[in-house]
């Protein structure tokens, strides 16, 4: 038995070996390119952070009272449409609030003055429709700080298949006009590689303060522009003389 093991296991060493060797020694010319799809999509989500900070002179009393505000945050999600699924509890911070800084010698510690309670949720949206009316509704109800919205798609991989036929369609194009203008024929592709990605649109600088979001008792507008999605494909070619 350990003879026929050993010779088993040589002849696996050998076949690797040879496979490796004949890859080393494939010296078919090569032709490499790279191109690029890209497309423009009118995002149909959004993902947004909203919290509740509160502040107290006790641990337990500033959490009691945030507790009370974030409830109602989540009853006025849910009124507006936003399904238990789309909203998850992404930060909770209990930190104590000290005291300014003395230049008193005779001060060393520093004095505990209250505490301050963040509850922060990321919600989904996915009727952006709604995304004015859903802030206003939050921040009614006692949030007062709202993050930058990340819009985005629920189907991104519709709108990378699109990149990637756009991408071929490019560089089966590129490779053609480099075969015309070298005098020679395109093989077969010997190697192909994909790098994707997608840039969504954010919203910044928009003031959703409580006292900002009383100035006005139209929905809070947002525009979800666009997302630009790319595939960027690179390809080996054989080249036929």
């Amino acid at each position: 038995m350990k003879i026929i093991a050993i010779t088993i296991t040589s002849i696996l060493v050998l076949l690797t070996s040879n496979a490796f060797a004949a890859q080393d020694m494939d010296t078919r010319s090569r032709l490499s390119l790279s191109a690029t799809g890209k497309v423009q999509t009118v995002p149909d989500m959004a993902i947004l952070q909203a919290a509740v900070i509160s502040e107290g002179k006790t641990a337990k009393e500033t959490m009691a009272a945030n507790r009370l505000k974030m409830n109602d945050v989540f009853h006025s999600l849910k009124q507006v449409g936003i399904k238990q699924k789309d909203v998850q509890t992404s930060r909770l911070h209990v930190t104590p609030v000290y005291a300014p800084f003395s230049s008193d010698k005779s001060k060393t510690a520093q004095r505990i003055t209250g505490y301050r309670v963040s509850n922060q949720v990321t919600i989904t949206i996915r009727n952006l429709t709604q995304t004015g009316i859903i802030i206003d509704a939050m921040i009614q109800s006692g949030a007062n700080n709202i993050s930058n919205i990340n819009f985005g798609l629920q189907n991104q991989e519709t709108a990378l298949n699109q990149a990637r036929k756009l991408a071929i369609g490019k560089l089966l194009a590129k490779a053609r006009l480099y075969a015309r203008a070298g005098g020679f024929e395109i093989g077969d592709i010997l190697t192909m590689s994909e790098n994707g990605s997608s840039l969504p649109r954010f919203r910044t600088g928009a003031d959703f303060s409580p006292k900002a979001m009383a100035i006005s008792s139209a929905p809070t507008p947002v525009s979800s522009g666009e997302i630009s999605t790319s595939v960027t494909v690179t390809a080996s070619f054989e080249i036929v003389q």
